[in-house]
């Protein structure tokens, strides 16, 4: 399959809709500007994949877990992330849509990889803010499982907890108990 390209002007949603998928990239779209990084590497899907699904068997049945699903944040230029993880209402699932607007998310988790640790720090992490999302976790894997987790605040976000182990935190007004250090084991405890 061929590498993805980039336009000499800013994409639009139609153009964005119409591209062809890439199986080997992840393409984004920042501020009408493609954006083209490699697939995460396995452990990073293992935790990604480790979190939907601890996620969603918490969660109320008018929520749901979901992994790699687009989010648009603008319209205009157009801003559209494809998270590790969001949750969002169960009917946006059960229509089977494309994406998920900013609207639409009660929680975004971005797990870090070495190529995109400034950019879900600082760069995701400014843009989920300003897009009203309530809530921002990051997880890093690299050394030993960290899971940050950030709270809207009105003006950006502020920390809310920090996970190494076993803990519980708040995701739509639910609390949920993640163990951070068994997203990245061989065989979940």
């Amino acid at each position: 399959m061929a590498s993805p390209t980039v336009p000499d002007h800013l994409v639009t949603l139609d153009e964005w809709n119409s591209r062809p998928r890439y199986e080997r990239f992840v393409v984004e779209v920042v501020a009408g500007v493609p954006v083209i990084e490699p697939r995460p590497m396995l452990l990073h899907q293992r935790v990604a994949n480790r979190l939907v699904t601890a996620l969603d068997r918490q969660l109320p049945d008018e929520l749901s877990a979901v992994g790699h699903i687009e989010l648009l944040l603008e319209s205009s230029p157009l801003t559209v992330r494809c998270p590790d993880v969001l949750v969002v209402g169960s009917a946006l699932v059960a229509a089977n849509r494309r994406r998920a607007r900013a609207t639409d998310v009660s929680l975004v988790v971005e797990v870090v990889s070495e190529c995109t640790r400034r950019t879900d720090r600082v760069t995701k992490f400014a843009e989920y803010a300003r897009a009203g999302i309530g809530r921002y976790w990051i997880v890093d894997i690299a050394g030993t499982p960290r899971l940050s987790a950030f709270e809207s605040s009105g003006a950006g976000y502020v920390p809310v907890g920090e996970l190494v182990g076993d803990g519980r935190l708040i995701v739509a007004g639910r609390e949920v108990a993640l163990d951070v250090a068994a997203l990245t084991a061989r065989r979940p405890r």
